[in-house]
């Protein structure tokens, strides 16, 4: 499976989308499913979810806040995406919620290869592949429900990327390599 991403939460890993890299007629085999590998006992097991499952993607940026599992955008049937997903993992039937938006509101637009991270109650998104290369950083504040820019920091911005690696280490955004 490739374009996948994984995610530890409470001593779990799971694992949403990706493409099997098959192709049919259609494109790319991608996958919406959820897995978990239980660390304790090295099993894995497919998780069953209830309500509506975010659409079948690969390439997505992916963040734990707490025990819930958050994705972001990917590559779908029909191209790029510009949905947000939440899962809390730890119920006894978990439910994706799609976190809505307002006409109001400051969206990321469509993007694949971006990442994400979880710091100081927010997600974080940076970068990936809109209709060009993008720079921008993101967040999600999760008390407020809403989308902001991160337009203070210090230091030099990163230059555009996508397929990068980031990280949060206390309130700083650790940002490496991409294309």
């Amino acid at each position: 499976r490739i374009g996948s991403s994984m995610t530890a939460i409470n001593g779990s890993l799971f694992v949403f989308g990706g493409s099997n890299g098959g192709v049919t007629g259609n494109g790319t085999l991608n996958s919406r499913e959820l897995f978990q590998l239980d660390s304790l006992m090295m099993t894995w097991s497919l998780q069953h979810t209830v309500g509506i499952t975010p659409p079948a993607r690969a390439q997505h940026a992916a963040a734990a806040a707490g025990t819930r599992l958050m994705i972001y955008g990917g590559s779908g049937a029909a191209g790029a995406l510009d949905d947000f997903w939440s899962i809390d993992v730890t119920g006894e039937q978990p439910q994706w919620i799609q976190v809505a938006r307002t006409a109001s509101q400051i969206w990321p637009g469509a993007r694949v290869n971006s990442r994400a991270t979880f710091a100081s109650d927010a997600f974080f998104l940076f970068g990936g592949l809109g209709i060009q290369v993008l720079s921008d950083l993101l967040c999600f504040n999760l008390s407020s429900s809403a989308w902001f820019n991160v337009t203070a920091y210090t230091g030099t911005p990163p230059t555009a990327r996508a397929s990068h690696g980031m990280v949060a280490i206390g309130p700083v955004l650790y940002i490496f390599g991409g294309e």
